[in-house]
């Protein structure tokens, strides 16, 4: 269109194109002046819904008669084109101008940006996507708020966009994220996150990927601004908080207010801002859920064998162990019969339930998901399940799901003599679906002869809903977080949040988000990213519900591993064990403290019962190659290691283990053999180890080339740096590998806590730094 002319109007660059819009530079010729043109994009041209946003903009913004505002001259119709003539503003966008140094120049700019607002809000207009890419500073330092493109008249066309939430999400407040409605004080919020970046430069709430943005902003504190500003004064930063309250009846009212505390800030006098905002202290209850899988993520942490007392768990756990086979279960999966097999999700969720339920009687072994997950649409018999499982009695279910209306079957069934102990059909609508688990449960529990304590009794009844849509969007999240992918971990968050939408007391969401991040550490994103979110979480849960005792575990993980807390670490895991004695997470977990420390006879103690309660787990037989290579048992790793196989072949880190075990015992060609083998089953994942293994080969050429790929794929995404620090060790370069060391131990790395016993950095051991960085993590005294 450049050079062409419509109308009078002689189009001569484009200035932009957005999702609502395309806007050139044009002449108009009648007038003799400048104007911008906006045109509705030609693919949406045929779109009635946008058709009718675009001329709301017109609408409202043409109302608009401000200074600060980019002023609307006319409506135009060219056939079938339609455009928007409007005021060109010569100049950049706020985004190209932050952070802006001088604090005079910050409040200068807000007021303006308060005043437009205000006038919007005067005519009963919200903006609803206030942001730094939509607002000018024109040549003569004067701002202009642009693109009322989103903007919401009283008594409009509720107009929404298809498959998104209208607005631009960081800049988003929290009504906006779960509902989508937006009023005046949605308006303040987005100006809230206008005036942090200014002032620093960055985004009071981030995230790596949408789900992690919105669950900051809807649970998280703001970034305090005295860390990215040294020079801030409280005053503005209480403003700046005011803006940012989750409940908007704690924010600002309108933004006249705003403009008087700014004023009065241009005078040095202090704006009248309640108090809470100058020191708010978070504390937001959530429950979380210790994941096996953040262990695989190389989440490795310790505990101080004196001040921990390992021992002690490991006799803690054992003594759980001796139940006979009697009180013995396995709960496969419940098969779906439903006609709608996107169903599959809720019976998988239904198992689940029951799983956890049980598996808080001390009493019971109950054998872990991941086991009987392998017995889906199995032709096995019960005798066959029983015995390769090691359990005496098996429940199997099905579940029909139709609208709102379910039919549950369930039987109990002796895995030696085929028995019926007991079977019942439950035909019940969506909300009662708790009340028939429980039914399931309780006819167990009588079945089997078990006697509850009141701790149990509190455990097992926690937790819980009464929205059967919120329970439903849980389990949702459950089954994408189950398939353990980066992507569907991200889908995973965003059921999770959209269950808390629906019941913000639901404690089982908060469990999926903290398990969540704690899978995402160290693997896909960083520490910083990941534990604090985590540890918010079982803040949550311990708020909500004291009993849960993977709660504990979680909060254990973060404070050992993330901020090395060992005291409070090792009280949150004996609280766990107590409440959660049949949990293969915390076994996993407790067997890993013991390993870390050198207790390596207390490590395999545990980690044999969590083998015993989950049998054809991969993820706990490999835990035990771990220990057993810490140990410098070499042969033993390679022995178990053929276990491990035999349970799952593509088991992601399968090689990894085997081919360093092959590398320490001197056996280099078979190490070489097998790591190359994981490396084209998994070719993204850098493999540290093969450098290793090439470094001790004298390859130092091929050590040398993946240790660049490391570097510079560690300039555009998360590498943990000690991964690297352990090449430079193995290559001779050791104020390289030191660098790096420290760079994992600014980070907090979670595989800072295997500095100990890593045979990995045997070869730098002697060296003074590395006994200083030991001290440094509290791994040596």
């Amino acid at each position: 269109m450049i050079g062409s002319t419509i109308s009078h109007y002689k189009i001569l660059e484009k200035l932009g194109e957005g999702g609502m819009g395309v806007v050139y530079k044009a002449e108009d010729t009648k007038l003799g002046r400048i104007v911008a043109l906006k045109f509705l994009p030609n693919h949406l041209t045929s779109n009635e819904e946008e058709n009718s946003r675009f001329l709301q903009e017109a609408k409202a913004a043409a109302t608009l008669n401000h200074p600060n505002i980019c002023s609307i001259y006319y409506l135009e119709e060219i056939g079938d084109q339609r455009f928007i003539v409007m005021e060109f503003v010569d100049g950049k966008t706020l985004r190209k101008k932050v952070p802006i140094q001088k604090t005079e120049e910050v409040i200068q700019y807000a007021i303006q940006i308060c005043e437009a607002l205000q006038e919007a809000h005067g005519k009963e207009i919200v903006h609803r996507d206030i942001k730094s890419d939509n607002i000018m500073v024109n040549s003569k330092n004067q701002i202009k708020v642009m693109d009322f493109g989103l903007a919401k008249l009283k008594g409009s066309l509720n107009l929404t966009r298809t498959s998104s939430t209208v607005g631009t999400l960081a800049y988003m407040a929290p009504e906006q994220i779960q509902d989508g409605d937006a009023d005046q004080q949605s308006d303040i919020f987005s100006f809230g996150v206008v005036l942090f970046e200014m002032l620093s430069g960055k985004l009071p709430f981030r995230g790596e990927h949408e789900a992690a943005i919105m669950y900051s902003i809807l649970n998280e504190e703001p970034i305090p601004l005295s860390s990215l500003r040294s020079n801030i004064s409280e005053d503005i930063q209480a403003v700046v908080l005011r803006c940012l309250q989750k409940d908007k009846q704690k924010r600002y009212q309108s933004m006249a207010e705003i403009v008087a505390d700014l004023r009065n800030l241009q005078k040095g006098i202090a704006p009248a801002v309640p108090s809470v905002t100058k020191n708010r202290s978070m504390v937001f209850p959530i429950i979380a859920a210790v994941v096996l899988i953040a262990i695989i993520a190389g989440a490795y942490f310790y505990f101080s064998s004196k001040s921990f007392g390992v021992k002690e768990l490991s006799n803690t756990v054992s003594s759980t162990a001796d139940v006979s086979l009697h009180k013995s279960i396995a709960i496969l999966p419940f098969e779906n019969l439903s006609d709608d097999k996107e169903n599959e999700y809720f019976s998988d969720g239904i198992t689940e339930d029951i799983i956890t339920q049980l598996s808080k009687i001390a009493d019971l072994k109950v054998i872990s998901r991941t086991s009987v997950m392998q017995y889906k649409h199995t032709e096995k018999n019960m005798r066959q399940i029983g015995k390769e499982l090691g359990v005496g009695t098996v429940l199997e279910g099905s579940v029909r799901r139709s609208g709102n209306q379910l039919r549950i079957s369930a039987e109990l069934i002796d895995a030696n003599t085929d028995e019926h102990l007991w079977a019942n059909t439950f035909d019940r609508e969506m909300k009662d679906v708790f009340a028939v688990q429980d039914d399931i449960t309780g006819h167990i529990v009588s079945a089997l002869t078990i006697t509850l304590n009141g701790t149990e009794r509190q455990a097992m009844s926690s937790s819980r809903t009464a929205n059967p849509a919120a329970h439903d969007l849980y389990l949702q999240g459950l089954f994408q977080f189950n398939q353990f992918t980066g992507e569907s971990l991200n889908r995973a968050l965003e059921y999770f949040q959209k269950a808390l939408q629906e019941d913000p007391r639901y404690a089982e969401p908060y469990a999926g988000i903290a398990s969540t991040y704690e899978a995402l550490a160290d693997f896909y994103l960083p520490p910083h990213e990941t534990y604090p979110r985590a540890k918010i979480a079982a803040q949550k849960a311990l708020e909500i519900d004291s009993t849960n005792g993977e709660a504990h575990a979680a909060m254990g993980i973060v404070l050992a591993e993330y901020d090395w807390n060992l005291s409070a670490g090792e009280k949150e895991l004996h609280r766990a064990i107590a409440l959660s004695p049949n949990s293969v997470d915390v076994d996993i977990f407790c067997s890993q403290c013991a390993g870390i420390t050198g207790d390596f006879d207390s490590a395999f103690a545990i980690v044999d019962r969590a083998i015993a309660l989950d049998p054809l787990s991969p993820v706990a037989s490999w835990s035990k190659e771990w220990y057993l290579y810490w140990g410098r048992k070499y042969d033993a790793v390679i022995a178990q290691h053929k276990r491990t196989a035999e349970l799952d072949s593509n088991f992601l880190y399968w090689d990894d283990i085997l081919g360093a075990a092959y590398r320490e015992k001197g056996m280099l060609k078979e190490s070489l053999s097998d790591y190359l083998r994981a490396q084209k089953y998994s070719p993204d994942r850098p493999l540290f180890g093969l450098a290793i293994t090439y470094a001790r080969m004298g390859n130092i050429s091929e050590a040398k080339k993946i240790l660049k790929e490391l570097e510079d794929a560690s300039k555009r995404r998360y590498i943990s740096a000690d991964q690297i620090a352990m090449i430079y060790a193995n290559i001779g370069e050791n104020d390289k590998a030191f660098e790096y060391l420290e760079q994992a131990y600014q980070a907090h790395a979670a595989g800072m806590a295997g500095l100990k016993i890593y045979p990995e950095y045997d070869i730098i051991r002697s060296d003074p730094r590395f006994s200083i960085l030991l001290k440094k993590v509290g791994l040596a005294r």
